[in-house]
């Protein structure tokens, strides 16, 4: 069971409140995020250890149609967001019951829209220049909520910086392709061996798209959104 396979790592909890014109919150949904790191990973990556934590913790919610990588200077993109925060991890809240930190953030409810959100959540640290930079990065799709609704997911993390955010190949630059709804390097290939976890080679170039005219994931992906991932909110 994946419960079974998480380390002790953070739990983040994102909060999606309705707001009236008097600002006043009327219902809210919310999402509790368990982040597990890939199994390969090995120091001195920090993750999110509860017991070598980072120094900040990045999160970001973007809807799927907003999601244009042209003029991205990689890998980094200015997104128009939903919500974006960087908070010191010394400086989030605890849960009173289980001691872990959490981080809210407020995001407008899109169920029944057909423009679910992605997230991205990263562990930041810093250099002996005092430099910030990513160390461990995850991305889950398929996030839709209600007004109320409250939702627990699994994000899985892995090792270096987050690479330019997709929500199908065409999001990607150049002869980049999408998985994981992250944009992957070129790669042809005359076997599924050849490809990364998850992928398949279909007509001698891996793909991570997956739906009705697409081949299955493999490896135990999920098909979310159209796009083979390690795990989907929806």
């Amino acid at each position: 069971m994946l419960g079974e396979m998480l380390r002790p790592l953070a739990a983040i909890c994102l909060s999606a409140a309705f707001v009236t014109a008097a600002c006043s919150p009327v219902e809210s949904a919310s999402i509790a995020i368990r982040v597990t790191m890939d199994d390969d990973w090995a120091g001195p990556i920090r993750g999110f250890s509860q017991d070598d934590p980072p120094e900040w913790v990045r999160a970001l919610v973007v809807r799927s149609s907003e999601i244009n990588t042209m003029g991205c200077e990689e890998p980094h993109c200015d997104y128009d967001t939903v919500a974006s925060v960087e908070p010191a991890w010394n400086e989030m809240e605890k849960d009173q019951v289980t001691d872990r930190r959490f981080l809210l953030l407020d995001v407008p409810p899109n169920a029944g829209e057909g423009d679910p959100y992605l997230l991205q959540v990263a562990s930041v640290v810093s250099d002996d220049s005092e430099n910030r930079y990513v160390d461990a990065c995850g991305v889950i799709g398929g996030i839709e909520l209600t007004r109320g609704e409250k939702k627990a997911v699994d994000l899985f993390a892995h090792e270096d910086d987050c690479t330019m955010l997709c929500a199908d190949d065409m999001r990607c630059t150049a002869n980049r392709w999408c998985l994981g709804f992250e944009c992957q390097l070129e790669q042809e290939c005359a076997s599924d061996d050849e490809c990364p976890e998850g992928a398949r080679c279909y007509e001698y170039s891996c793909t991570g798209l997956c739906g009705t005219d697409s081949p299955e994931c493999r490896n135990e992906f999920v098909c979310c959104a159209g796009v083979c991932a390690k795990s989907c909110a929806s």
